[in-house]
């Protein structure tokens, strides 16, 4: 995603005009401060050698803060000077943000002033050489203020020679992490190819629906790889004003969308839920809004009618995953087959196939004819950072890319979702995996041995439930609860309950037979 990519003609003729707005804060950057802050951070990294391009090493650099005016500046600094870039989810407790750190290999931490106290802790004993914070202030910490970088003269308006010879297109420039089809948090290498092609592929279904001056609401968090291409980047590129939120709250939400006139949103499935149902949204003018795009979790066909009848909204469904930079399928505005749960067909130049589970052999079209979905293209990852098996599992050695989402294709090659061949819990559109809550658990010295499952919300989608085998016979679901959510982050909470078991279902080798709990528990085991 070489910077150069994004500077021209748009930029340079909206250059007054606003980029993005933060809703909470009420904070602003135009396209002119986008210009002038991501040379000014990119020259200050480079002249001070904080970001290192050679051919043998490259800096990476973890971003560990919720959304903010300067996630693009600061990102597109550290591309131009030759960095990589690891955005880190912000509710992150010190130990999740330090295992990402060390796995990144990370030698620098920006952070926002909120995140900072964590983000110091967990740094402690890695590789981070400098900590920096948004915004001017200090705040009394051994840190760098992000305005005393991106507010000089030292400008570097793109990338020097030594970083075009030393990195090339198909070289890594984001690491977001992803539980992938199953187990813990890996590094998703994607190139700066991947991801300046994959916004390419979003024109069609999407770009082609906008203008210059297109308003999009995007309250999906930027560190999340849908709200980092899709919202953050593409409307970058394609100069459009993003309206975004630190925290997302319905009210603010509605009064954002009321005085902002967005004419589309990208969204999560609660959220879209929210619009069709919740009385709040009767206070509120919505007729600027003409499409929503629906994408992190499966949506059903009826709340998509719903949302039509109420508001004269359309909602149309994406599809992808870190793994595909991230998308892989989009409802063109232009043919939404309202009222079914389709996620689309495939993005130009790339494949779509449905495989028998059992054979491997591509499946003919048909709602009858189920297996998983398996996408081919040039924004399929480079791989998973040192994990070679890992990587062997999920990508082919012909470059299909197999997505651990069951479903099937329709004659006019849209596709549809119908469950999960991998383990990931979706809460909210944010992964949950299993084996991750289950080393925490274990970790417990009162539990002897654990296992992890999703369960149905109508609100969050899924939610983890733990079966858990007791090492103590006082222990309490409630002390379970309580040692798990000091370690976690809030979406990876036992919001489905603890279960405790005599002992956990596993095949000869050890593996737990996680169906067999599933069964277990919708047999009505709690």
């Amino acid at each position: 995603m070489k910077t150069e990519f994004f500077f021209d003609e748009a930029w340079e003729s909206n250059k007054d005009s606003d980029a993005i707005v933060e809703g909470v804060s009420g904070d602003v950057r135009t396209f002119g401060d986008y210009i002038s802050r991501t040379a000014s951070f990119a020259g200050n990294l480079a002249s001070s050698n904080d970001v290192t391009a050679s051919s043998t090493q490259r800096t990476t650099v973890t971003v560990f803060s919720p959304n903010h005016v300067d996630y693009a500046p600061c990102v597109l600094g550290v591309l131009r000077a030759g960095g990589v870039v690891s955005t880190a989810n912000p509710l992150y407790t010190e130990y999740e943000l330090r295992g990402q750190i060390e796995k990144s290999n990370s030698t620098i931490l920006v952070c926002h002033p909120g995140t900072l106290e964590v983000g110091l802790k967990a740094a402690e004993g890695t590789k981070i050489e400098k900590v920096l914070v948004f915004g001017s202030d200090d705040l009394g910490k051994s840190v760098v203020p992000f305005d005393s970088l991106a507010e000089t003269d030292n400008l570097m308006m793109s990338p020097p020679d030594y970083v075009t010879d030393s990195v090339g297109v198909n070289d890594l420039a984001m690491l977001p992490f992803s539980s992938g089809t199953t187990g813990l948090p890996k590094g998703t290498m994607l190139s700066h190819n991947n991801i300046s092609i994959n916004l390419q592929q979003f024109v069609a279904p999407e770009g082609d629906y906008m203008s210059d001056n297109t308003t999009i609401i995007s309250p999906l968090p930027l560190f999340h790889i849908y709200g980092f291409t899709a919202g953050m980047l593409h409307s970058s590129w394609m100069a459009n004003k993003l309206v975004t939120m630190s925290a997302f709250d319905l009210v603010k939400f509605c009064e954002l969308v009321q005085e902002h006139k967005p004419e589309r949103a990208h969204l999560v499935p609660p959220i879209i839920l929210g619009l069709a149902k919740h009385p709040i949204i009767d206070n509120f003018d919505f007729k600027s809004l003409k499409m929503v795009v629906s994408a992190a979790a499966p949506l059903g066909g009826e709340v998509q009618t719903a949302v039509r009848e109420r508001l004269g909204i359309g909602v149309k469904q994406a599809w992808g995953m870190s793994e595909l930079s991230p998308i892989g399928t989009v409802t063109p505005d232009n043919f939404l087959k309202e009222g079914t749960p389709t996620i689309g067909p495939v993005v130009a130049g790339s494949q779509g196939k449905i495989v028998d589970l059992e054979t491997g052999e591509a499946l003919p079209p048909g709602e009858e004819n189920t297996g998983e979905l398996c996408i081919k293209g040039p924004q399929v990852m480079l791989g998973y950072l040192d994990e070679p098996e890992k990587t062997r599992e999920c990508l082919t050695e012909d470059g299909w890319l197999h997505s651990g989402d069951i479903g099937y294709v329709d004659e006019d090659g849209y596709y549809y979702i119908v469950d999960r061949l991998k383990e990931l819990i979706k809460y909210k559109g944010f992964q949950v995996a299993p084996a991750e809550l289950e080393a925490v658990i274990c970790s417990f010295d009162k539990v002897t041995d654990c296992a992890v499952i999703p369960v149905v919300d109508e609100q969050g989608g899924e939610v983890p439930r733990a079966y858990v085998v007791k090492g103590e016979e006082g222990l309490s679901e409630e002390e379970v609860l309580a040692f798990v959510e000091e370690r976690v982050a809030p979406h990876k909470k036992l919001r489905g309950g603890v279960v405790f078991i005599d002992a956990i279902p596993k095949n000869p080798s050890g593996k737990i037979l996680r169906r067999v709990v599933i069964e277990m528990d919708r047999e009505g085991a709690k």
